[in-house]
């Protein structure tokens, strides 16, 4: 059973808004661009307001881990519009969900926490990925379904 492009985009950006109080209207793609900025910033108010509370400590496993991934996503998240600054996000250490699984888990576990759907958004930003780097960006989906499950 697959989905169409834009059935993916529609589902993904069905299940942000759930969450998240967005306005503006624009078309698929820049709906989910803005669903994710803004699920950026409930991002940074949950580690703001919780820290690295015993729903996190299970998934990142180090508080270190949890600072770097609670800093690196939402700039990805936020950044989403322009590949090639996602791309140099996401190859550098520090925190990015596409450097190991450790981080990919932590990152899951923070896009859950504000109601998101990792999976989704982790398509979706690989998809973003592959406009600037697809051999970048193959390799990473990859590996990253193994973190998905």
């Amino acid at each position: 059973m697959s989905r169409r492009p834009n059935q993916l985009v529609q589902a993904f950006a069905a299940t942000i808004f759930a969450t998240l109080p967005v306005s503006g209207q624009g078309s698929d793609k820049e709906t989910v661009l803005d669903a994710l900025s803004a699920m950026s910033s409930r991002m940074e108010t949950l580690v703001a307001r919780h820290g690295f509370d015993d729903a996190l400590a299970g998934s990142c496993r180090t508080h270190s881990r949890f600072t770097r991934v609670s800093t690196r996503l939402p700039q990805m998240l936020r950044d989403a519009r322009s590949p090639r600054k996602l791309v140099k996000l996401g190859n550098k250490s520090g925190g990015s969900p596409w450097r190991s699984e450790a981080n990919c888990s932590c990152a899951r576990k923070m896009v859950q926490l504000i109601g998101g759907d990792w999976a989704q958004v982790n398509e979706f930003l690989l998809r973003q990925a592959m406009r600037a780097d697809r051999e970048f960006a193959i390799r990473k989906l990859g590996w990253t379904s193994l973190c998905d499950a």
